[in-house]
């Protein structure tokens, strides 16, 4: 709400026997972060019952409970305002996989890791408690314990709208329009809270990650655009009817390697899941001693070829195509006579010496 709105709100108040029009201009803005109406009796040093009175008779709409960040905790509600650091941009993917909007007012963050609730709650320097419960996701259809940390503020949820995290955004959330310099921080807060990485039977490494259609095909296509990365299936995670997440599932060790390296270059403590990050670099401690052991399996264990021929004369040849240059025949004859004993090339029978 700027100054131009403030002065024609105020040009069209009917009741006001008590404020002048600079304390009417602290008013609005008070109530443009939601604030109580005790807070804002006490930031102009007047009596509880004018503010209530002003609101109620000039019709002004005004939430029951406030911001209680703003009457009780500090917040930074400008947090993001502008995507323009990995901070930022990392918590934004990380609300968009774990957290959520149920109200017009209201920002809920979900997780299992105490961790990452802790790291937010700095990183927008607000002394909201962090609760401990359980919930239910509908996509798993399971029960959790897990910490929640929900805060007040509808300045901040209009704006994490304009990032396509709203109430619906499960099934419609779209990757947001933020600068390609922040897309790994972006990625990596969308890793921690709907990714995994994990070593199947002590053996295949293998990653995926959860999200709509359209930031799943989006991360998809990037990656294929930057690097040598295989473009596979992205499948519907469908545990029920109304289900539009889909899953990314990267199982190439060389992709892999290509998707952790991007999303965690340049990270830094505050901005990742150490959780995960610690998985990373096992799989970065194996990476090595997989490929040498893929590399034995594969060449190492061969029988040597036996690649010398010899004629029913007792000539020796250094292979097919000396020995069929020697009868001006095709390789092939050759070839044949070799795995066949009884066929003879122009009256001669080969084999392997």
């Amino acid at each position: 709400m700027d100054i131009e709105n403030n002065n024609s709100k105020i040009s069209s108040i009917k009741w006001n026997p008590w404020f002048t029009s600079d304390e009417l201009q602290i008013i609005y803005k008070e109530l443009e972060l939601w604030s109580t109406q005790k807070n804002i009796a006490l930031k102009l040093n007047v009596p509880l019952y004018k503010i209530q009175q002003f609101v109620q008779k000039n019709n002004i709409p005004f939430h029951k409970r406030g911001l209680r960040s703003s009457s009780k905790h500090s917040l930074d509600v400008h947090f993001f305002d502008n995507i323009d650091t990995q901070e930022k941009a990392y918590w934004l993917g990380f609300l968009m996989a774990d957290g959520c909007t149920p109200t017009q007012c209201r920002i809920t963050l979900i997780s299992k890791d105490l961790e990452a609730i802790t790291k937010l709650r700095n990183s927008l320097k607000t002394t909201i408690l962090i609760t401990n419960n359980t919930y239910f996701d509908k996509r798993t259809l399971k029960t959790y314990k897990a910490f929640s940390l929900q805060i007040n503020s509808k300045y901040m949820v209009n704006k994490l709208n304009e990032y396509s995290i709203n109430k619906e955004k499960s099934y419609n959330g779209k990757f947001p329009y933020i600068p390609e310099l922040f897309f790994k921080d972006y990625i990596r807060g969308l890793f921690d809270g709907d990714g995994c990485i994990c070593k199947i039977l002590n053996k295949n490494w293998k990653v995926s990650l959860i999200g709509t259609k359209h930031i799943i095909e989006y991360i998809q296509n990037f990656f294929c655009k930057i690097g040598n990365f295989s473009r596979t299936k992205i499948l519907l995670k469908c545990n029920n009817i109304k289900s539009k997440q889909f899953i990314l599932y990267i199982s190439k060790l060389k992709d892999i390697k290509f998707f952790l390296d991007y999303i965690y270059s340049n990270s830094y403590e505050s901005i990742q899941l150490n959780r995960k990050y610690h998985l990373y670099q096992q799989f970065l401690l194996e990476y090595p001693l997989i490929i040498n052991d893929r590399f034995k399996r594969r060449y190492a264990e061969r029988p040597e070829r036996r690649t010398k021929i010899i004629r029913s004369d007792g000539v020796i040849f250094n292979g097919q195509i000396e020995a069929a240059k020697s009868l001006d025949v095709h390789q092939s004859c050759i070839s044949i006579a070799l795995n066949k004993h009884n066929r003879k090339v122009r009256g001669y029978s080969f084999a392997r010496y």
